[in-house]
Order: C-alpha cells, then structure tokens, then sequence
C-alpha cells in the first residue's frame, strides 16, 4: 500500500513540475460545439490558425488584428542593408483590467527560428515602445519592427504576441492574406 501512494505522489508531483518548468501543455476542455472556424483543416484538434485582418482574441480577452505587413530596408532617416518587417497591430482590451503590451513579449516565427523585435522599432511613427498600458475598452495600434534574413514577400512568418503571465500562451497571427 505504501508503494502506491509513493508512486501516485511521485506520478501527481512529475506532472505539476512538468506544467510548471517544462511548459507542458495539458488541455482538459473536452467540449466541442464545432463553432470554431478557424481551425486547421482536417485536424479539429489543432489551434485556431488567424491571418491578417482576422481578430485573435486571447484568455484576458484582448483582442489584437494585425492591420499591416511590411518590408523594407529603410526605418527612420538611415538605409541599411538589412530587412525588416515592420508588423502594424491593433491591439483592444476587451477584459476588465489593463493590459501590458511589451515587444519583448513579441516574436517573429520563420519555421523553428525566432526573432524578438529590434531597437529600431523606437524610430517607427506608432512604435510599440516600452510598456503600452491598454485600459479596458480602449484599442491602441503600434508598430513593431523584426531584422529578418528574407523579405515579407519571400517567406511566410508568423507573429506571437503573449502577455506576462507565465501560463499565458498567447496568440500567433500568420502573416499573409487567406
């Protein structure tokens, strides 16, 4: 008998330490109304998939549409030989508390390679800099600009776009047209 309480302690602890530091992600909603839309085709499992103009709404409800994508050389009054997409977002707090936006809680996704934003982002005319404290029922919009290898045109990314909370797993907006 103390063998198996010793093997469900050690078994409950595992999975708390796996949620907890290893980012384990256990999804207990076994309800399905079959209402979501967005879904990947094929696999009703899978999380929505949101492109640009579609709004992505996140658990604190805050809704965020991606307006404008893209690329250029060029950002304030200096030419480089690097890219960038600059990403435009709408970003709405539908929630009842204030929302910080943060671009370090922003990341450009090209395959298995991630990109954070680059400190040109504070020369863009609507940048999203610092803290943007989004009360509730107000929208902002902010721009965000990533160094990239390839152009907007030349490859599909992806933007995450995450709060503070360690359980929070965001929302990822594809960057292109359906």
């Amino acid at each position: 008998m103390k063998k198996i309480f010793q093997i469900t302690v050690t078994a409950f602890l595992s999975v708390i330490l796996c949620v907890l530091f290893a980012g384990c992600d256990f999804d207990f909603d076994f309800s399905d109304d079959g209402s979501d839309d967005n879904q990947t085709p094929g696999n009703p499992s899978s999380p929505a998939v949101y492109y640009i103009g579609d709004t992505a709404v996140n658990d604190d409800d805050v809704e965020f549409v991606v307006e404008k994508v893209e690329g250029t050389n060029k950002i304030g009054l200096s030419e480089t030989e690097s890219n960038f997409i600059i990403v435009t977002i709408k970003i709405t707090n539908k929630g009842s508390e204030s929302w910080s936006q943060n671009p370090n809680n922003c990341v450009l996704i090209l395959g298995e390679a991630e990109y954070k934003y680059n400190s040109a982002t504070y020369y863009l005319e609507n940048s999203m800099s610092g803290l943007t404290e989004i009360n509730p029922n107000i929208s902002k919009t902010a721009q965000i600009a990533f160094e990239t290898p390839t152009k907007s045109t030349e490859d599909i990314y992806s933007i995450r776009l995450t709060g503070y909370s360690f359980f929070d797993q965001g929302v990822t907006i594809v960057l292109t047209e359906k």
